[in-house]
């Protein structure tokens, strides 16, 4: 295994899945460069629709992040504020909960 990344959340990663998310980044920048070669011709004569090449782009974009996240398995982080923050939430809850009763007395 190796040292996590110096990312919150992050966990160690042994050779095989930064081998994987190396390729899967490579992979990444190919189909990226093919899309900017679409962008060549950016006027109103351009044989492609820019807007979608434009949805295109963030989507392959998202895909290949999500992608390299299912390899990496990020987690979420834990913060001093997180017994404040369930203090805040359940007050919050029990209000929304007594609001709702009081509408169901017809108050």
């Amino acid at each position: 295994m190796l040292d996590p990344l110096p990312v919150h959340g992050y966990k160690p990663q042994n050779q095989d899945a930064i081998d994987q998310i190396n390729r899967n980044k490579e992979i990444e920048e190919v189909v990226l460069r093919l899309c900017d070669r679409m962008k060549v011709g950016r006027d109103e004569y351009s044989p492609f629709d820019q807007r979608w090449l434009s949805i295109a782009v963030t989507h392959f974009e998202q895909g290949f992040m999500a992608l390299n996240r299912a390899i990496s398995k990020p987690g979420r982080v834990k913060l001093d504020v997180d017994e404040a923050f369930d203090r805040i939430m359940e007050a919050e809850l029990e209000n929304m909960i007594g609001t709702t009763e009081g509408r169901d007395n017809g108050v």
